[in-house]
């Protein structure tokens, strides 16, 4: 069951990243700090869609892992 919620969330991370399944992301880096995870996207086209998508799954993430999860 745990596997299958972890694997859940990072589901749910990987589909907002790609809300449009256009791709717009290409590469990210990530930071960890105590309580966050900050992703670093870097694309072609403005990611407004996909934070915001983010935004609303990252939900799972956060209750899963315990880290609060951020795109800047």
């Amino acid at each position: 069951r745990t596997m299958v919620l972890k694997l859940s969330a990072l589901l749910r991370v990987a589909d907002a990243l790609d809300r449009g399944h256009s791709q717009h992301i290409q590469d990210f880096d990530v930071e960890l700090t105590r309580d966050t995870l900050f992703l670093r996207a870097r694309g072609t086209h403005h990611i407004t869609l996909e934070r915001l998508a983010l935004d609303e799954k990252a939900g799972l993430f956060e209750d899963v892992f315990g880290y609060k999860l951020v795109v800047v």
